[in-house]
């Protein structure tokens, strides 16, 4: 490798190969860029081309860092995050537009995009940044590097660092099609499949205590659902069973599209963090918001 060959990797090629490390699938990852899978591919070979191997690959089209994979990632995050910086820094000099930086674990993202999107109609002269937080440690450490003002997650179980405040519960059921099927049965032979919208690493726990409630020792999403037009297209050709969010579900138990299955519910915590930085007026006004907001946004 010649160091030189390094300066020609460009900011699209890093791009692509964080977001293959924090999606884990090049299918995904893709997915989450608005590329083709050809593309993402071409950026991650010229990479390798001038460093050497940046993924080991794993079954079903799975991949983790290589030792090289971990070297480059930990420096790609930080380059990403600078020019990132640059452009608000940028937009905070040109304007007198006040801006705050707000990041959401997966589960919640899609909810805070339309929280932000509906704060700032009200508040016209204030900016809100949203970013996707795959990771609650590595999000904790970019708050402290000041990257993040506020970051929003959902948690199983207390904080021991009190590194969060919490201010709601999320209860979680079974939810499968409205017919005499025994789904809880069907489920537990492993003859259906158990799917989710937008599950990600930080509620596994909370996953695995579902299923232990309902009886269901098996632990296998095997479908990563995005919507619950995808859900309920999957339910009613009798195909899975879905872990459902119950204020997401509500409306499609009212119209009889879905049913719960199983009584035992699960819940967790939305909890929030904010960085001592932040302008704290403005960070205090929108979690007001966004507080009342979450309880009542629909997507899907």
């Amino acid at each position: 490798m010649r160091r030189a060959d390094l300066l020609d990797i460009t900011f699209k090629q890093l791009q692509a190969f964080v977001t293959i490390a924090e999606a884990r699938t090049f299918t995904a990852a893709a997915d989450r860029l608005g590329i083709s899978q050809a593309t993402i591919s071409r950026h991650i070979r010229s990479i390798e081309a001038k460093c050497g191997p940046l993924f080991t690959r794993r079954s079903g089209g799975r991949v983790l860092l290589s030792p090289t994979g971990l070297v480059v990632h930990r420096r790609a995050v930080n380059i990403l995050d600078e020019i990132v910086r640059i452009g608000v820094d940028i937009d905070d000099s040109s304007t007198s537009v006040a801006t705050l930086r707000v990041s959401s674990s997966e589960c919640l993202y899609e909810r805070m995009r339309h929280v932000a999107a509906e704060f700032m109609a009200v508040h016209l002269d204030k900016m809100i940044y949203t970013s996707v937080s795959t990771s609650e440690e590595e999000s904790l450490r970019r708050i402290q590097r000041d990257e993040i003002d506020i970051l929003y997650v959902t948690k199983s179980g207390e904080d021991p660092l009190n590194s969060y405040v919490c201010f709601d519960d999320i209860r979680v059921g079974l939810y499968a099609a409205p017919t005499g099927i025994d789904w809880i049965e069907r489920l537990q032979t492993g003859t259906i499949d158990l799917i989710m919208p937008n599950s990600g690493a930080s509620e596994e726990r909370f996953i695995m205590d579902i299923l232990m409630r309902a009886g269901i020792e098996r632990y296998a999403i095997v479908a990563r659902a995005p919507d619950l037009i995808t859900i309920r297209s999957l339910c009613l050709r009798g195909i899975g069973a879905a872990v459902l969010y119950d204020d997401i579900a509500e409306q499609e138990v009212r119209a009889g599209r879905l049913v719960r299955i199983a009584a035992p519910l699960a819940s967790m915590k939305r909890c929030y963090s904010v960085n001592r930085s932040a302008d704290s007026s403005l960070a205090m006004l929108f979690h007001e918001f966004a507080s009342d907001a979450l309880r009542n946004v629909e997507f899907g």
